[in-house]
C-alpha cells in the first residue's frame, strides 16, 4: 500500500461516484444516487487534494518538485474554474421551463 495504491483507488472511487450518477433521472433514486456518489467523491478528495505535493516528491527531482505541484494545482483550479462556468450551461427554471427539462440539461 503506497501512494500508487492510494491514488488508484481514490480515481477508481471517483469514477465510481460519476458513473453510478448517470444511472438513471428518475426523482427518488437519483435523489439517493447523488446522495451516494456526494459522499463517494468526499471519500476520495482527501487524498486526491494531497496527492499532488506527494507525487511531486516521489516523481520529480528536487529541482522540479516547485514547477510540479504549480503545474498540478494550476490544473487543480482550472477544474475548479469549469464548476463555476457550468451553470451557463443549465437552464434556469421558470415558467417556460419544466424540471424534466432542467434535469435533461444535467444528465
Amino acid at each position: 500500500c503506497g501512494l500508487r495504491a492510494g491514488v488508484v483507488s481514490s480515481a477508481a472511487l471517483i469514477f465510481l461516484g460519476t458513473a453510478l450518477r448517470c444511472i438513471t433521472s428518475t426523482p427518488p433514486v437519483f435523489t439517493v444516487m447523488c446522495h451516494t456518489c456526494a459522499i463517494l467523491m468526499g471519500i476520495s478528495s482527501t487524498l486526491i487534494l494531497a496527492a499532488p505535493v506527494l507525487i511531486a516528491s516521489d516523481w520529480f527531482p528536487l529541482q522540479e518538485r516547485t514547477t510540479a505541484v504549480a503545474v498540478m494545482m494550476g490544473a487543480s483550479q482550472l477544474g475548479l474554474l469549469g464548476s463555476y462556468l457550468e451553470p451557463l450551461l443549465v437552464r434556469l427554471p421558470s415558467p417556460q421551463v419544466n424540471i424534466d427539462d432542467t434535469r435533461r440539461d444535467v444528465t
